[in-house]
């Protein structure tokens, strides 16, 4: 390890072709190590490890058991150019355009698991600055247009059982902005005629299958 230490990182082609380093090579430095050389979670060429590239889950990867929604910001409004990962932590998020330097079009769509903690109809809505839209087992239930039209929806719930959940934030840079322009993003729920409540982050969650999978889409 005095040679060489770093952290895993992907796209490791040079390191895998013999000649391809011009100081050093992996697989020279691995062989001249021998024994000496401890191998922990062997990676492929692209970062992937066994268990990641495997066809098979691991069933404990499969339970939405993280807390909040995993997404990609994407730096454009049409879902393309892929900029990294994001995180919807719970129901109601601002993010001033002042801190959050991500232009004036961009995308993120989050996707896990509405998992509530009653059972019975609800109705789902949606309030935004820019769009909005929340699908629920692949069903579009509600959304919100930058004009101020919204849309909402119910859906059956049964307490603790996971529903698939996909939100869509879209900021189309359409029309200028003052510099405190604060993105907003708000998800609601009611039973019945009650009252609008916030849709609470301990209803929120994803697993770490599905932390994978957005790992491939950004490699």
């Amino acid at each position: 390890d005095t040679v060489v230490h770093a952290p895993r990182f992907y796209h490791q082609f040079m390191n895998a072709v013999p000649g391809a380093l011009l100081t050093y090579d992996l697989p020279d430095l691995a062989s001249a190590l021998g024994d000496r050389v401890t191998v922990v979670d062997p990676t492929d060429a692209l970062g992937w490890s066994e268990k990641e590239s495997g066809p098979v889950a691991d069933p404990a990867d499969m339970k939405p058991d993280r807390p909040g929604l995993t997404g990609i910001f994407y730096g454009s409004p049409n879902f393309s150019n892929p900029q990294g990962g994001d995180v919807l932590q719970s129901g109601e998020m601002a993010w001033p355009d002042a801190t959050l330097n991500r232009g004036h079009d961009w995308a993120v769509r989050w996707r896990g698991s509405l998992i509530p903690e009653s059972t019975g109809e609800i109705t789902i809505g949606v309030d935004s600055t820019e769009g909005a839209s929340v699908r629920i087992e692949g069903r579009e239930i509600a959304s919100a247009e930058p004009g101020g039209r919204v849309s909402t929806g119910q859906v059956q719930c049964e307490s603790g059982k996971p529903l698939a959940l996909e939100v869509d934030f879209v900021k189309p840079g359409t029309n200028p902005e003052p510099s405190d322009h604060v993105n907003r993003l708000h998800l609601r729920y009611k039973r019945g005629d009650g009252q609008w409540q916030t849709v609470p982050a301990g209803w929120l969650h994803h697993s770490r299958q599905q932390e994978l999978e957005l790992e491939h889409l950004l490699r």
